[in-house]
């Protein structure tokens, strides 16, 4: 082997990364860099061509095809392998695009370029830059969808690693600076995100939904119910954001979150002995009641004398959760109550005149500051019966979301995040002894439960 390497820029800038590459007909290789101009690979044995065609498997279902020249080769003696370094031959526009967008990002999510970490500056030319990559394509699959509207599905895949890059590389921008107390710098991103960016991600039923809140409110029981369903009917280029919305980590981890209280609900009043004896369970900002309606038309619960409260502020929710629940007349009531009020009052129980074995919040803390969700989960615990159970969950740290900056900077749904201590010390504040805190996570990470269990006397 005696090729010689001439101009090593070809392969710049390169990202590391594990790529299965298959050489027709029977070489696989697994790729060590790629860059938009070629690629570093290795095989198990040596590749007697100067040209050759590559299918190289960028992502899940996701491949290009590509021939390539050989720029360089070398044995590996210590594993008996062989590197090579080729340039691309005639590499099709869309994947070139593509993969600048790959190449400006690193895949363990470092910004990297020629193997060193980008500066904020270079960062934030990137993004830029994958902006504008995006706004190209997407000008030319919504041209494309607008003949053959069903046809979406061609898409949606290379959609949604797209829109995932560039959140993912606002994420990292924001990271590096506040880790550097350069808040200033986010602050300045987001403002020109929001003046010149947003409006490019404005489609869909879904997406339009969140941001124009049509109840005044980020996460109204309409998006929420959306959310369970998991049912888009759009099509189009509006239905790559439908879908694209109901795949965000975040909406996986709101249908996650239904199910583990669905279950919990029904291991507490299971467990509970003699099941002949009545159990009455409060909902608080109960939004759809879907999880109700789901428990109740499950034929899992042991007790049939379990009956649920639900109490919201908004009218349209609970006429929803009335409808949804006309099945089981004699098993709900409905209170159109502010839970800010309730947990403001001074005597809770002259407000409420009822004790529940369980209580239970699931989206109500992602909006209270510490200080109210402690007033709120005292005022609760004084509604327990003697051995009952308060269960609450609450959004983890920030960065556990991935699709936190899709949610905050474009359809401008926020929420507070909390560490597993600070969402622990809200109960312990309201008068829960630590010991009668279970700490569980939803599947994803991204959302924390604590089921606090209330002394028996």
């Amino acid at each position: 082997m005696s090729m010689v390497v001439k101009n090593d820029k070809r392969l710049y800038p390169r990202v590391a990364v594990n790529f299965p590459v298959r050489i027709p007909p029977s070489f696989f290789a697994q790729s060590v860099d790629i860059s938009e101009t070629g690629l570093g690979f290795i095989l198990d044995k040596p590749l007697l061509l100067s040209k050759a065609k590559a299918e190289i498997e960028i992502s899940p279902g996701k491949t290009i095809e590509t021939e390539f020249k050989v720029i360089w080769d070398k044995q590996l003696v210590e594993s008996g392998k062989f590197r090579y370094g080729a340039a691309f031959i005639g590499l099709k526009e869309k994947d070139l695009e593509l993969l600048r967008v790959k190449t400006a990002n690193s895949f363990s999510g470092d910004f990297m370029q020629g193997g060193k970490v980008l500066g904020l500056s270079e960062i934030k030319t990137t993004i830029r830059t994958q902006v504008k990559l995006y706004k190209r394509r997407a000008a030319e699959i919504e041209k494309y969808l607008s003949e053959h509207p069903g046809e979406w599905g061609k898409f949606q895949n290379e959609f949604n690693l797209e829109v995932n890059s560039i959140f993912r590389g606002i994420m990292n921008f924001e990271k590096i600076n506040l880790s550097k107390g350069l808040n200033s710098k986010v602050l300045k991103l987001k403002r020109l995100f929001l003046k010149k960016i947003r409006g490019i991600f404005m489609q869909g039923v879904f997406v339009k939904w969140c941001f124009e809140k049509p109840f005044g409110y980020a996460g109204d029981f309409k998006i929420i119910d959306d959310l369970y369903q998991n049912n888009p009917t759009t099509t189009g280029y509006p239905r790559l954001f439908d879908n694209y919305l109901q795949m965000t980590a975040m909406a996986i981890a709101v249908r996650n979150r239904k199910e583990d209280f669905k279950r919990m609900i029904i291991d507490v009043v299971n467990n509970k002995k003699p099941h002949s004896d009545p159990i009455r369970i409060m909902c608080l900002a109960s939004g759809p009641c879907r999880d109700i309606q789901e428990v109740l038309a499950s034929g899992k619960l042991l007790n049939n004398n379990v009956f649920f409260d639900c109490y919201d502020i908004e009218k349209a929710a609970l006429d929803f959760g009335k409808n949804l629940l006309r099945d089981f007349p004699d098993r709900v009531r409905f209170f159109q109550k502010s839970a800010v009020k309730l947990g403001l009052a001074k005597d809770v129980t002259r407000k409420v005149d009822t004790k529940y074995d369980m209580i239970y919040a699931t989206g109500l803390y992602d909006y209270f500051n510490f200080r109210l969700a402690v007033e709120v989960t005292r005022n609760l615990k004084e509604l327990l019966t003697p051995g009952g159970v308060l269960m609450v969950a609450n959004v983890r740290d920030k960065y556990s979301n991935p699709t936190l900056h899709f949610m905050d900077w474009v359809t401008d749904w926020q929420l507070i995040y909390r560490d597993e201590k600070e969402f622990g010390q809200i109960f312990i504040d309201a008068g829960f002894a630590k010991e009668r805190l279970t700490l569980l996570y939803e599947q994803q990470g991204i959302m924390q439960y604590i089921v606090a269990s209330q002394n028996k006397g």
